[in-house]
């Protein structure tokens, strides 16, 4: 159906994993993937959610480096979907989605719902009450300060006003945490992308054209960082896949002209 493969970008190496187990979804699926490691047995794992049809025909499996195979979670997942246009956020060993109760038809209920990769198994974390009811779409997940998460709120139709709020957990795990950090609004403007937190604990926004600045929420003070974005990524340097991988040949653009 679809190949997958591990790729190191570091050594440029990558291992092509096995093919998924056959499926019971009758359509080609819907795919959410959630990736990390898992510091109790030292394995990389991916965790792969799928649905079939609009009645949650719905597919979860894991696969481990160390086993190089792949394990069926379907039984122990709860029923939620997972909003697909929002990645997954890896914190405390665990993956992180938004999701809501599938097949209620009463409106959106979000929650956190996540997935410990040492345990292998699903949990769910309120989110602050403004947040429940509000579209999925717009409330993307994201890491904070390396040992939590926090959630962003755009909102483009709010009587010609565009939105911004911005929410963290200060302490992982504690719902009575979750404070409000950032409140943004501009009268028919364009509001700053949030793209992350630095490691000092300022926010880093992608301003209009492009342009890199980082925020101070002590004191809401942006410094402009001189640097355009076109598309960029967090990574953590390994030797992951050295002993066993497959070197990926890139022909730099120099050598083809």
């Amino acid at each position: 159906m679809f190949d997958l493969i591990f790729w190191n970008p570091c050594i440029q190496k990558y291992i092509p994993l096995p093919p998924l187990p056959k499926l019971g979804i009758t359509k080609i699926p819907d795919l959410i993937y959630g990736f990390g490691f898992d510091s109790r047995t030292s394995d990389y794992k991916l965790l792969v959610n799928m649905w079939g049809n609009i009645e949650t025909a719905f597919e979860a499996y894991l696969f481990s480096l160390n086993e190089n195979s792949w394990k069926r979670v379907t039984s122990i997942s709860p029923k939620y979907d997972i909003e697909s246009k929002i990645s997954s956020a890896f914190v405390k060993g665990a993956l992180h989605w938004l999701g809501y109760p599938s097949g209620t038809g009463c409106g959106f209920s979000n929650t956190i719902l996540g997935f410990d990769l040492s345990t292998e198994e699903y949990f769910v974390i309120s989110l602050p009450e403004s947040l429940i009811r509000l579209y999925p779409w717009q409330l993307p997940i994201m890491e904070y300060e390396e040992s939590s998460i926090a959630v962003l709120w755009r909102d483009f139709e709010y009587d010609d006003f565009n939105q911004l709020e911005l929410w963290v957990m200060k302490t992982y795990g504690v719902v009575g945490s979750w404070s409000k950090v950032l409140h943004l609004t501009e009268r028919y403007g364009l509001l700053p992308k949030v793209l992350g937190f630095r490691k000092n604990g300022e926010i880093l926004l992608e301003r209009i054209g492009g342009e890199l600045a980082s925020l101070d929420l002590s004191c809401y003070r942006m410094k402009h960082l001189k640097i355009k974005a076109e598309y960029g990524f967090s990574c953590v340097e390994s030797l992951v896949l050295l002993d066993k991988g497959v070197m990926l040949m890139i022909q730099m653009e120099s050598e083809m002209t």
